[in-house]
C-alpha cells in the first residue's frame, strides 16, 4: 500500500494582543471622525463666528490647529508606508507571507513562492502610495495656508 504524503498548508495563529491593539486603534480612528462629523453641524455657527471675527489671533490659532492635525495625518501616512515597505522586504527575502517573525491580526495561511512575491510587491506599492499621500497632504495643505495668509492683492 502506497500512501502519498501531502504537504498541508501551515496556519499562522493570530496574536490576540496585537488584534486588541489594532481594534482599539481602528475604533478610535473611526469613532473620533464620526463624532466630529456629527458635532460639526451643531458647531458650525460657532466656527463661522470665529472665522468672521476680525481678531486675527483667533484665526491664526485655528489655522495652527488645522495645520497640526494635517501634519499628524501626514506623519501617520508616511510611517504606515515605511512599515509596509519594511514588511514587504521581509516577505520578499523570506519567500513566505507572513514572514517568519511577522505577527498577524487574524489566522493566516502561510503563502510561499510566486504568490508571496506578488504580495510583497503589493505591499511595496501600497507603502509607496502612502508615502506619496503623506507628502501630498503636507504639500497641498501648506500651499492652502500660504494662500489664506497672503494679503489680498
Amino acid at each position: 500500500m502506497n500512501i502519498k504524503k501531502t504537504n498541508r498548508p501551515t496556519l499562522i495563529r493570530a496574536d490576540n494582543q496585537l488584534r486588541n491593539k489594532w481594534l482599539a486603534a481602528m475604533s478610535i480612528l473611526v469613532v473620533v471622525p464620526a463624532y466630529l462629523l456629527w458635532a460639526l453641524p451643531s458647531a458650525q455657527e460657532y466656527l463661522a463666528s470665529l472665522f468672521s471675527d476680525n481678531n486675527s489671533g483667533t484665526v491664526f490659532s485655528l489655522l495652527i490647529i488645522f495645520y497640526s492635525l494635517f501634519s499628524i495625518l501626514a506623519i501617520m501616512l508616511i510611517t504606515t508606508g515605511a512599515h509596509l515597505i519594511q514588511a514587504a522586504s521581509k516577505v520578499y527575502k523570506s519567500g513566505h507571507f507572513p514572514a517568519p517573525d511577522m505577527r498577524v491580526v487574524r489566522d493566516t495561511w502561510l503563502v510561499s513562492g510566486g504568490r508571496a512575491t506578488f504580495i510583497s510587491l503589493l505591499l511595496t506599492a501600497t507603502g509607496i502610495l502612502f508615502f506619496i499621500g503623506g507628502g501630498s497632504v503636507l504639500f497641498y495643505f501648506h500651499n492652502l495656508l500660504l494662500q489664506l495668509l497672503m494679503p489680498m492683492a
